[in-house]
């Protein structure tokens, strides 16, 4: 194996260990009581407000093409269709989402975040970034940006690539 497939098989196992850190339910749990507490502190009626993986998904999907069918918000976020429903019944129960009828077609449900919904995503994401920031404190701020330009790039890439073989 040369000195690249030796570096490709370290990047491999890091996505896989990063992939098992997003699926690890204590991590998320933790986030989530982070981040409950924050919700907590700024709407003291948010004390049942609770949002799962899946989700804090589904705010961030909403955030990139609002308002949105449920299907084309399951095909976003990558999420099984069912799940998302339910996840939807869910969160529209706690306030953070609004389902209305399509102005081009009232047949159709429209899915919105709710000023609570968008409130809830930036506590998510706010406590997302103190975590991760507390994940790289001890490096340099140079060290930090050449991560973020590098890791970017790659999930683009990723993204963007094919993955045929041969």
């Amino acid at each position: 194996m040369n000195e690249r497939e030796k570096n490709l098989s370290e990047i491999r196992a890091a996505v896989l260990t990063l992939f098992k850190l997003g699926r690890n339910r204590r991590r998320v749990a933790q986030h989530n009581e982070v981040a409950s507490r924050e919700l907590r502190k700024l709407q003291p009626d948010s004390a049942s407000v609770s949002v799962s993986a899946p989700g804090y998904l589904l705010l961030l999907g909403l955030e990139e093409c609002e308002p949105c069918r449920i299907s084309d918000l399951a095909r976003n976020t990558v999420q099984d269709l069912s799940a998302v429903v339910r996840q939807v019944q869910t969160m529209e129960k706690a306030g953070l989402l609004t389902r209305n009828s399509s102005p081009d077609d009232g047949r159709t449900v429209m899915i919105s975040r709710t000023p609570r919904g968008k409130d809830t995503l930036h506590v998510l994401e706010r406590t997302a970034i103190q975590q991760i920031g507390e994940a790289v404190r001890d490096w340099s701020d140079e060290e930090v940006i050449q991560f973020a330009v590098l890791f970017s790039r790659f999930v683009q890439d990723s993204a963007a690539a094919s993955y045929e073989t041969g």
